[in-house]
């Protein structure tokens, strides 16, 4: 178990050196790179509904599989949908890249309607989930601390730390960090 456990955090570690290499070879990077398709996996742990698609098709979004990630990415509590941000969910794809994992991300929570916010213990009032900006992520057979790991390395955005709720927050607003 021990060399399982430092397997995987050396390889977030090495892994995350190569961010910048990574952020070269996905779209808004600024570097043409040869033409890849990007699948991102997930499943929503409030309504057990899986993610399975291609967002990126030759470095291109694919708009319709955004769409079906932001019905995806739902307030499930009101069943209300908001376009989640482009690159909140690059910064997922780029995760989930980094994770080199076989097994859906899960998300915890996407977009959540201002009346839905307000009953959030703890949650801001000028919430990036309220905007569709902010993802709350966990990784079945990875650390919190290797997510939050991987989540730093990229430089993309706010990234808070939850270990006792064994989750990563992303958003796509300014860089900045957190330990909730």
């Amino acid at each position: 178990m021990t060399i399982q456990t430092a397997v995987p955090s050396r390889r977030i570690f090495l892994t995350s050196l190569g961010a910048a290499g990574l952020s070269l070879a996905l779209p808004g990077a600024g570097l043409a790179a040869a033409p890849r398709d990007y699948r991102l996996r997930m499943t929503n742990a409030n309504t057990g509904e899986s993610f399975d698609e291609v967002v990126i098709e030759k470095n291109a979004w694919v708009d319709e599989a955004v769409d079906v990630f932001s019905r995806f990415a739902r307030d499930w509590r009101r069943n209300e949908v908001r376009d989640i941000h482009k690159n909140v969910i690059l910064t997922a794809l780029k995760m989930q890249t980094l994770m080199e994992t076989s097994q859906p991300t899960t998300l915890l929570s996407g977009y959540r309607s201002p009346a839905t916010n307000a009953t959030i213990r703890g949650a801001a009032t000028n919430s990036f989930h309220v905007r569709g900006f902010a993802l709350d992520l966990s990784q079945p057979d990875r650390s919190v601390r290797q997510l939050h790991r991987a989540a730093t390395s990229l430089k993309a955005g706010g990234v808070g730390y939850y270990p006792n709720r064994n989750f990563v927050h992303v958003d796509c607003g300014n860089l900045r960090h957190w330990t909730g």
